[in-house]
């Protein structure tokens, strides 16, 4: 019988890392693996507009769910563009950043892979949903409200909005 996999967004909070202690209460390692993804915004010192007319772009594949084009997984590695502009230490940071939460799971018996994307986090977390046909997507929310929401807005509410698979989430209110 293959695993189920289920998707677990992290980033750099130990908040969304509450979600982990749930995720192994409810499903085991036996039927599940666990891919973690670490989807961060393009690091600014990378970014400049300078010479972006000259800059390379995928454009094959399929419309996203937010009306992007994005590249087909069979086809096209997405960040192919980062692996020759001097990003991989970026990716590195992150994936370092994962490797107690690695380790912890699967001393727990887990199969688990990472994924690393630059990019929006809501819409990095729908589009690995997808392509890799994720079971389940479990997130901690922040539980931000009032002007910090507004200002800072709500990774999971958009990542809900936008798939149809299950989700697991808890809320964890800020202190």
């Amino acid at each position: 019988m293959d695993k189920q996999k289920i998707l677990i967004p992290l980033d750099d909070s130990d908040v969304s890392r509450k979600i982990l202690p749930a995720v192994c209460e409810f499903f085991g390692p036996d039927r599940y693996e666990i891919l973690l993804l670490r989807a961060d915004r393009v690091p600014a010192s990378q970014f400049d507009s300078s010479n972006i007319i000259t800059r390379p772009m995928i454009m094959s594949g399929d419309l996203g769910p937010y009306g992007a084009v994005t590249a087909r997984a069979e086809e096209v590695d997405p960040h192919a563009l980062f692996r020759d502009t001097g990003w991989s230490p970026f990716e590195e940071q992150l994936r370092r950043e994962l490797d107690n939460d690695i380790a912890d799971l699967r001393s727990k018996g887990y199969d688990v892979s990472v994924a690393i994307h630059f990019g929006k986090p809501a819409e990095e977390i729908v589009e690995v949903a997808k392509l890799q046909r994720v079971s389940l997507v479990a997130m901690a929310s922040h539980g931000r409200a009032g002007v910090k929401r507004l200002l800072q807005g709500s990774v999971t509410e958009d990542v809900l909005r936008h798939l149809s698979i299950p989700m697991m989430i808890i809320n964890v209110a800020e202190a």
